[in-house]
């Protein structure tokens, strides 16, 4: 389900039903890549605190490829994402805070989003962390993708803190090598 990563390809926030595969709503629909939606210092990081505003409770959501496999376990034989172009779309927060830490509410983990080097340009986690239609495996893409996640100014109790730092240029990465 995970496909390969593409800089060009487009992706969908997606956030599904607690227990299945239905699609609640819909970000971004065919506007943005991910090297415009989730860059910190990015004129276009915007976009991605917009759905952050809207993780004030855990939901299960995916950054959805147009390039990801068909899902082979769901009466549409496409993927995600266009499966996810008819679904309604969810209202876009531009004014409010965004909360400092993401949560993976199955996983009990968390990651802290503030760069500890404001020098570089680093890639929003919940872009990285929910993406399908990428290459599968290593530096943690999709491994939070359809699980529940929030949005939280602090961590509750319990939960263990996932390392995590990506910084652009984002590198091509092929099902095959891992590598370009």
């Amino acid at each position: 389900m995970k496909g390969v990563f593409v800089l060009g390809q487009f992706f969908n926030a997606v956030f599904l039903a607690p227990d299945s595969e239905e699609i609640l709503g819909v970000t971004f629909s065919r506007v943005l890549k991910i090297s415009e939606s989730g860059v910190f210092r990015y004129h276009c990081v915007r976009p991605i605190e917009s759905v952050e505003r809207l993780l004030t409770e855990p939901v299960r959501v995916v950054w959805a490829g147009d390039d990801a496999d068909p899902e082979t376990d769901h009466p549409d034989p496409t993927n995600l994402h266009m499966r996810g172009l008819d679904a309604p779309s969810l209202p876009r927060l531009e004014q409010g805070p965004v909360a400092r830490y993401l949560l993976n509410h199955d996983r009990r983990r968390y990651v802290d989003k503030s760069p500890a080097d404001n020098q570089r340009w680093h890639v929003h986690p919940l872009v990285i962390l929910t993406a399908e239609g990428w290459y599968e495996g290593g530096d943690h893409i999709g491994d939070w993708a359809r699980e529940r996640i929030s949005v939280a100014d602090t961590v509750p109790a319990g939960f263990e803190e996932l390392a995590f730092t990506y910084t652009y240029p984002i590198p091509l990465l092929t099902k095959e090598t891992g590598h370009v």
